[in-house]
């Protein structure tokens, strides 16, 4: 972002070692590194003399005295009137103040751009190649604007009890630190061979285990998305449909539903299921 082109110009711009941030105004202020690549975060700058700072997210503020002079006009991306110094940036929302907040009006508008873009806390990731970075697919973990820490345990091709494995090797104190904790799992326990109450139960070990260990973890579950012709390629006609009738039972399970339905979590989402359904189960 640059605020005017003239010499006293007030940029925020990446500068020096990627992703390093600074600003400027008549003077450079020094790096802030919390910003990373291809990742949104909420930037604040003051241009306001020796009280000028730049602060990513929450983190600890990067002070600088830059100078008194005034500057004008805001333009987005590169400085305006030439064709370089060029800024490859998305923005969400701009807000420009021309008063040097206070401390509260300052933590209203940060906890504005916060609860509106972010997600809050400690984030865990369980699941498989639906939720998983697959086939040229980026993981969930990449879509989502967390401020803290993300543990991203999903991986293509696991089964409901490979996962529960893996989220059990995490210590105890990533674990307990957790907020969130997603899970989207069960493609790959589909077989027509085993009951659709048995896999369940393997799932509902995980959700109670998860439970358990992330105590203050807001548990979100997530239903299959469709996938009948994939069961009949892999298992053959019949078995297939077998297959199949156990997707649509373990689903309406995680929905909460049913003889077997599952428990102890606190949000379902299905929407993503319904929306990739091509009105024959695929």
């Amino acid at each position: 972002m640059y605020d005017g082109f003239v010499n006293s110009r007030a940029i925020i711009m990446q500068h020096g070692t990627t992703p390093d941030i600074k600003i400027y105004h008549t003077a450079l202020s020094d790096a802030e590194s919390n910003l990373a690549i291809n990742k949104f975060g909420i930037v604040r700058a003051l241009f306001h003399g020796a009280s000028s700072k730049l602060i990513v997210n929450d983190n600890t503020p990067v002070t600088k005295s830059l100078g008194t002079t005034g500057s004008s006009g805001v333009t987005l991306g590169k400085p305006g009137g030439i064709s370089s110094n060029y800024a490859n940036v998305e923005f969400t929302e701009i807000l420009v103040r021309k008063v040097a907040d206070g401390a509260s009006d300052e933590a209203i508008v940060y906890g504005y751009l916060r609860d509106k873009y972010f997600i809050v806390g400690n984030v865990g990731i369980l699941g498989d190649s639906t939720i998983s970075a697959y086939g040229g697919y980026v993981t969930i973990a990449s879509c989502l604007y967390v401020i803290g820490t993300i543990t991203d345990c999903s991986d293509p091709g696991d089964t409901i009890n490979q996962q529960k494995a893996v989220y059990d090797a995490l210590t105890s104190g990533v674990k307990s630190a957790m907020n969130y904790v997603f899970v989207e799992i069960g493609l790959n326990d589909l077989d027509p061979t085993e009951s659709a109450a048995t896999a369940l139960s393997r799932y509902q070990a995980l959700i109670d285990d998860i439970a358990t260990n992330s105590p203050s973890a807001r548990i979100i579950v997530a239903t299959m998305i469709p996938c009948k012709a994939r069961l009949i390629t892999v298992y053959g006609a019949g078995p297939g449909l077998v297959a199949y009738q156990k997707w649509l039972d373990m689903n309406e399970a995680i929905r909460g539903q049913g003889a077997n339905a599952i428990t102890n979590f606190d949000v379902f989402v299905d929407n993503h299921t319904d929306l990739l359904n091509d009105g024959s189960g695929n």
